[in-house]
């Protein structure tokens, strides 16, 4: 079976380098995190989102792969909530802190 990733509704946030610590739990040569908010519509209705917050392994260039997210969240009813998450994720990324948290 062939998964299709969504990009309809795909909204990332600048790449965020690597740091030292998370690069030495990590087994890749990828350089970056790319967080990113995924939204799908409900089955039962078109106008109603759920989103989820997921964060990619990246290069320099943000070619990732969408197949393997380092983490996806559960679905979010509210962008809000999801816009919050990926900030928290966002800010231990940034310092550092990404493998380290039980997410």
């Amino acid at each position: 079976m062939m998964f299709y990733p969504n990009f309809t509704e795909f909204y990332h946030k600048g790449l965020i380098p690597i740091g030292k610590q998370d690069q030495k739990c990590l087994n890749t040569t990828m350089t970056n995190w790319l967080i990113a908010l995924e939204g799908e519509c409900t089955k039962n209705n078109e106008s109603i989102y759920h989103w989820k917050v997921s964060v990619y392994l990246a290069d320099d260039d943000g070619t990732f792969l969408f197949s393997k997210p380092f983490y996806t969240s559960p679905a979010f009813h509210c962008i809000h909530s999801a816009f919050a998450k990926a900030k928290d994720l966002e800010d231990f990324g940034k310092n550092d802190m990404l493998t380290s948290i039980h997410i």
